[in-house]
């Protein structure tokens, strides 16, 4: 997940000191003594076939409460969402047959109170439409944040980079994405003890 840590310390201090990566089936090896900028990563080299076994892994479908950004009252819809294609299709009992879809790419996720959560989903450059949904339960609420979540940070461009610096008597490797020219907040970072 995004500005994740991991501290470790290795089992073998004799050995290179190498970090396997794998990010969407792309698999990486980094020699971490190595300060500075790392080869990047090239997410599109990934095997098709294996992301399309896995897509039913990547579906989470299920019913949830949705209402107005104003509203008192829930309404009952019927929600599945796509983390590779990072849409969530909402299907109303009114309309059944045409859902509305909330493209997940570059929204911000509110986890509210008592099972609530909010999508902010970017309109344009400088609006954003809010969705409120209510799960049923804690779990399933967990459930939906977390693969909401997964799904917007799936936004990334194909390229991923790889940065090693020395910190405080220690190093960080970290994962990081350009989004046309501004950083993404999409990173990773690992520190490791020593």
């Amino acid at each position: 997940m995004p500005y994740a840590r991991e501290r470790f310390a290795w089992d073998e201090i004799t050995h290179p000191h190498e970090l396997l990566v794998e990010i969407e089936n792309v698999r990486g090896r980094y020699e971490i003594d190595e300060i500075g900028d790392h080869r990047t990563m090239d997410l599109s080299e990934g095997n098709e076939m294996q992301l399309e076994r896995e897509e039913g892994n990547n579906l989470t479908k299920g019913y949830l409460r949705r209402k107005g950004l104003h509203d008192d009252k829930y309404q009952e819809v019927y929600c599945v969402l796509s983390q590779r294609k990072q849409v969530l299709k909402v299907y109303e009992k009114s309309n059944p047959g045409k859902p509305q879809k909330i493209i997940l790419a570059g929204s911000k996720i509110d986890d509210m109170r008592d099972q609530e959560f909010m999508i902010m989903a970017p309109k344009n450059k400088k609006e954003f439409e809010f969705f409120v949904f209510k799960a049923s339960s804690e779990e399933e609420f967990q459930d939906w944040i977390r693969s909401i979540k997964r799904a917007v940070i799936l936004s990334n461009p194909n390229l991923i980079f790889v940065k090693v610096e020395p910190i405080d008597s220690t190093k960080v490797v970290t994962f990081y994405t350009l989004k046309f020219d501004q950083a993404d907040n999409s990173e990773m970072t690992i520190l490791p003890q020593t």
